[in-house]
């Protein structure tokens, strides 16, 4: 059986197949201020207790803070909500899906469901994690389970090595030119990662982030001793091995094979995250601002490679460069080592963690005609702000090579 059909049977307690819709416990059950606050009204309506408030995490990540009046009513809700039920809530903490990595609840063969679709992120720890609509939370939050279909999966494997500038984000982005925006609906892509040096946690967030923008269910790292390692620093010793069978080429429908040696940089150009191309067919496009953090690109890594690539440097007089850390955790973290400094003296604009210019909620929002280069994760006119501007998805290397260039250029020919 495939990762996300073992964590399902074992959750189920018994034998599954593909197709089969079986009824499971939320281990955590994840609501931002954009997602959550719909069901407020219900909830009080129905006058429903939380049936596991235990595995609750209430997240206030996109008004954050609140840019209008409107958005600070709409937060107030879910904090009026929380504080009603003596729920606790993460308050400017940061954005969702980098708190569920950061919760000791988030656990290989654990089921994360979520009120936003990058809940997948998760899958990064060898959880099974997906996101839902308003109508499946509220019943998540009534009953303390979910129904889900056991889905067909895909085996994609990683081999040789990941070597500068090839990141987790070029992987993904490779992924998705084998499959496009819709080559992998309500499947498991299941990654194994058998590189020479292996693939780090941050970079894996990155590739189990943009795996529901191929039209997948989930995203899940099959666990190994890097989660291991990542859960004995998070948890303080909890081991990963054993849980599961590693699974065998005949429990997927595909396979894909992606060696990192053969990779080049690469981008998604508008307006579409499956129409992806090398970053040198876009060579010399001019850029007005560029934005390196979201919940696909904002952790330690990828603010201590920005702070590399920028020191003793200025970025492009023109351009709008903008870096939001994923979590207060991962902001503190990037402060003691001095990244955030590097940043700020480069001239790049360094706003508190939220989601903030994904959605051109609250700031970084685009004009008409304006192009950014962007390490968030989706590109789609309207996005992150006027229907007519126009987003490339990239790594932090290519992203900070157009910060100082003013253009999209290939890393290679800009580094320090």
């Amino acid at each position: 059986m495939s990762l996300a059909a073992q964590i399902l049977a074992h959750k189920a307690g018994r034998e599954v197949s593909v197709g089969e819709v079986v009824e499971v416990c939320v281990d955590l059950c994840m609501g931002h201020d954009g997602t959550a606050s719909l069901v407020v009204d219900e909830m009080d309506a129905s006058g429903c207790e939380i049936a596991a408030p235990e595995t609750l995490l209430l997240v206030c990540d996109h008004f954050s803070p609140p840019a209008t009046q409107e958005r600070a009513a709409i937060q107030k809700k879910l904090i009026d909500f929380a504080e009603k039920r003596c729920l606790p809530i993460a308050l400017n903490r940061g954005i969702c899906h980098q708190l569920i990595l950061e919760d000791s609840r988030c656990v290989p063969g654990g089921v994360v469901i979520g009120a936003d679709s990058h809940t997948v992120t998760g899958g990064a720890v060898g959880a099974l994690a997906t996101g839902v609509g308003a109508t499946d939370f509220m019943r998540v939050l009534q009953t303390g389970s979910i129904w889900l279909r056991v889905p067909e999966a895909i085996r994609i494997v990683f081999t040789g090595r990941l070597d500068w500038p090839i990141t987790g984000r070029d992987l993904m982005l490779e992924v998705l030119r084998h499959l496009g925006s819709d080559g992998a609906i309500y499947k498991s892509l299941e990654f194994f990662d058998e590189t020479e040096a292996g693939i780090s946690m941050d970079q894996r967030a990155a590739l189990s982030n943009m795996s529901v923008e191929t039209g997948a269910k989930c995203g899940i790292f099959v666990p190994d001793c890097t989660t291991n390692a990542f859960l004995r620093d998070r948890d303080g010793g909890y081991e990963s091995n054993g849980l599961f069978e590693k699974p065998g080429v005949d429990a997927y429908e595909n396979e894909i094979r992606i060696n990192c040696d053969a990779l080049e940089p690469l981008v998604a150009a508008p307006a579409d995250p499956g129409n992806v191309h090398p970053v040198v067919d876009f060579a010399g496009t001019k850029v007005d601002q560029v934005f390196i953090g979201s919940c696909s690109c904002g952790r330690l890594e990828d603010l201590a490679e920005t702070a590399r690539l920028l020191a003793g440097r200025q970025v492009h007089p023109r351009v709008k460069v903008i870096v939001i850390p994923a979590s207060q955790s991962i902001f503190l973290d990037a402060i003691e080592r001095g990244c955030i400094a590097e940043i700020i003296r480069a001239g790049a604009a360094v706003s508190n963690p939220s989601c903030g210019p994904c959605c051109a909620i609250d700031k970084g929002a685009l004009s008409a005609g304006e192009v950014c280069v962007s390490t968030s994760n989706r590109n789609f006119p309207g996005r992150m702000g006027h229907p007519d501007s126009h987003v490339f998805l990239a790594s932090v290397p290519v992203a900070v090579a157009a910060a100082l260039a003013g253009e999209i250029r290939d890393p290679r020919e800009v580094r320090a």
